[in-house]
This record gives C-alpha cells, sequence and structure tokens, in this order.
C-alpha cells in the first residue's frame, strides 16, 4: 500500500494514473538516457520558506521532446512510470541536437513538512524522446530535507581561569520541530568540544560528551593555555550540523 503524504506539489502527490499512449514507433525507438540529476539538499528551521531546486540532464538520438520529475521521501514506496502522468512537467534547454539540460524550482514552506518527511529523499525522472521513445527512473539521484539545530553560544567557567585549571564549558542543543514549529531538546546527542589555542589556527577535539535530557551540553577540561572552546555537533541522516560561538578564555 502506498503511504500519501501530505506536502505540497514538491511531492507530487504520488498517484496512480495512466500515461498517454505513445506513437506505434515508440516499441523499437532507442530509449533516451538519464545522464546527471541533482537537487538542492536543505535544512529547514520552524519558519520560513526555500527554494527547492532540480536539475537533470537527458539525451536522445532524436532529441529530447520532454522530462517530468518527482522528489519523494524514502518513508514511502517508490513511483512507477505510471505514476508520471503526474509529475512536474520540467523546463527544457537543448545543449545539444540530442541533449538537454532540464530545470525546475518551487519554494518549499516548513510548514508544509512533518517530523517524519526528514532525511533521505529521491528523484523520480521520466523523460520521452522526440520519437516517442521514453526512460524512467524511480531514483535518479538521491537527496535530504533536515531539521535545523542549534547549538546556544559555548559559555566558558571560571574567566580568567588559573594555567591547568579545571575550565567547565556549557552550552544546550536544540531542534526544529516541523510538526509544532517549536525548538525542542536535542537529547543523548555526542557533542565535541573543542579548543583553539592562542595564536593557531586548527581547532582541536578535547573530548566528547552527551546532550541531557533537557539538551543541557557540559564538558569539563584543563586550562592549558589561553584560547577559545567551542562545542560541534555533527549532524545526522535527519539533523543538520551545527557549531556554537566560540567563547574566548584568558588565563591569569
Amino acid at each position: 500500500m502506498r503511504i500519501r503524504i501530505a506536502v505540497p506539489a514538491l511531492a507530487c502527490a504520488i498517484v496512480l494514473g495512466s500515461l498517454a499512449a505513445t506513437p506505434a514507433f515508440a516499441d523499437t525507438a532507442v530509449k533516451p538516457t538519464i545522464d546527471k540529476a541533482k537537487v538542492s539538499s536543505l535544512v529547514f528551521g520552524t519558519t520560513g520558506t526555500k527554494k527547492v531546486s532540480v536539475s537533470v540532464t537527458v539525451s536522445d538520438d532524436s532529441g529530447v521532446k520532454g522530462v517530468k520529475t518527482a522528489p519523494w521521501p524514502k518513508l514511502i514506496d517508490p513511483p512507477t512510470e505510471a505514476d508520471a502522468a503526474d509529475f512536474t512537467p520540467a523546463t527544457c534547454t537543448a545543449s545539444s541536437a540530442t541533449t538537454s539540460v532540464c530545470t525546475y524550482t518551487e519554494k518549499l514552506n516548513v510548514t508544509d513538512l512533518a517530523n517524519e518527511l526528514a532525511g533521505t529523499w529521491y528523484l523520480a525522472v521520466q523523460v520521452t524522446g522526440n520519437d516517442g521513445g521514453t526512460a524512467f527512473k524511480p531514483k535518479a539521484t538521491s537527496f535530504s530535507f533536515k531539521r535545523q539545530d542549534k547549538l546556544a553560544a559555548a559559555n566558558a567557567t571560571p574567566e580568567p581561569v588559573k594555567k591547568n585549571a579545571t575550565l567547565t564549558v556549557t552550552s544546550k542543543l536544540t531542534r526544529a520541530n516541523w510538526d509544532n514549529h517549536k525548538w525542542q531538546a536535542y537529547t543523548k546527542q555526542s557533542v565535541k568540544l573543542q579548543f583553539l589555542k592562542a595564536g593557531t589556527t586548527a581547532w582541536k577535539t578535547v573530548k566528547t560528551v552527551k546532550s541531557s535530557t533537557t539538551g543541557a551540553v557540559k564538558a569539563t577540561a584543563k586550562a592549558t593555555a589561553a584560547g577559545k572552546w567551542r562545542f560541534v555537533y555533527a549532524g545526522n541522516s535527519v539533523s543538520g550540523a551545527v557549531t556554537s560561538a566560540a567563547d574566548t578564555v584568558k588565563l591569569k
């Protein structure tokens, strides 16, 4: 059973349909090829819109008649070529007699998303040649829509600190909830504490800690030198990476 997702035209509301009949000679036509496909991966917070850009390079020995595309989330069944009647037509520009670059853009509002839609998406593509031949790929490329994460500015205490004394650095990790459009604590996530020694340019990871049940991040370290302290969260398959603002600490 196909899961229907309540998202805008972008997801094309994958619906079973029948393609229009193609000319009889289509059976012997050389199939078009889908040479390259790309969709912008995006990270969404709790409000606002972002532009989703689709680009597909296709070719056919008879020339390209048209291209239709449909982004779809990993959690549903893949669309079939029969569904392509409901796909979105792209605008194609011929780069040669046989090759075209076809593009499509749409603004996507975060209010059209739900938490279950975060993660991997795919682009389904159907190409039709001038001779009626068709080609279809349900997974022409993959991309992602991720939930945005935030790390509060790092706060190191005490300041200034004695050399080799214990320094405590705190922050808080939150992420966007697309269901209620609020920021929520992101718990039990691995966050790196990093240090940049004064006069150098390379950040070094000192230790890795877990965010608490309230999203709080806390780490202790020896203050061996003056410099800056920050936290870094690498993100995951459904959430974006984020780095906190740094706190500069001087030695007494």
